[in-house]
């Protein structure tokens, strides 16, 4: 069994990804992981600087990493959530001595890539509810509905304050395999971007197109789910025949 860590998007919950544990179930176990601001987190303040998010992340897989002692680790990311994912994998194999087994990164640019990037965490209300519509992710009636806006918007600035200014620098790598997912109408992050992450590893890496737009986890999520099944469920072991 695989224990999957999953970080959402920007201002999404670990709610997320609450109906994945049935369909990878019992080859991978889903560990959704919450932010400060939204969810069970919801009375927390918003963090809008890299580093504090990543210490938080990473307390959060250590802590759970007991009850998976014996099990393959995975860190999964979507959007922005790719940027915390790759970032914790790396304080743990530097920082901590625990290798991730796989990384798995989802409709985001490569820590390094050089391409232009969207801002989003600046705009006025107004254009960041279009911004929103053009990803496809907010419902209409919910980009139109003041009171839920009010709740939301201070997180989505929190999160893409660290998202629009992210770059990978300088330091190491990860060592375990990569695998980055995009969609094929996204029109915010290209096949270029994705292939980019491959500059992020030393091991194998892989990238696959799925059926829809920057937010395909939703039309496409039985072909996502069948392919993290396979992605990550360990391949059975052999015996040799005497």
């Amino acid at each position: 069994m695989t224990a999957l860590f999953c970080l959402p998007y920007a201002g999404g919950s670990a709610r997320v990804f609450e109906d994945w544990a049935p369909v990878l179930a019992p080859g991978v176990e889903v560990v959704p992981l919450e932010l400060p601001g939204r969810g069970t987190r919801l009375r927390e303040e918003p963090v809008d600087r890299l580093e504090p998010l990543v210490r938080d992340v990473v307390g959060q897989v250590l802590g759970a990493v007991g009850p998976f002692a014996a099990a393959p680790v995975a860190l999964l990311g979507y959007s922005y959530g790719s940027v915390l994912a790759f970032e914790t994998a790396r304080r743990l194999e530097h920082v901590h001595g625990l290798r991730v087994d796989h990384l798995v990164v989802a409709a985001m640019r490569g820590p390094r890539w050089p391409g232009p990037v969207v801002t989003t965490a600046s705009l006025t209300s107004r254009g960041l509810r279009e911004r929103l519509g053009r990803l496809n992710g907010t419902a209409t009636e919910l980009l139109t509905d003041d009171a839920f806006m009010a709740l939301l918007e201070p997180v989505l600035r929190a999160d893409f304050a660290v998202a629009d200014a992210y770059q990978w620098r300088d330091g190491p790598g990860i060592s375990c395999p990569v695998t980055a997912l995009g969609g094929d109408a996204d029109r915010s992050v290209s096949v270029a971007a994705l292939d980019a992450w491959a500059d992020a590893t030393s091991g194998a890496f892989a990238r696959h197109v799925l059926p829809g737009d920057h937010f395909f986890l939703r039309p496409a999520r039985d072909e996502l789910l069948r392919l993290l099944a396979a992605v990550l469920r360990p391949a059975p072991i052999e015996q040799e025949v005497a």
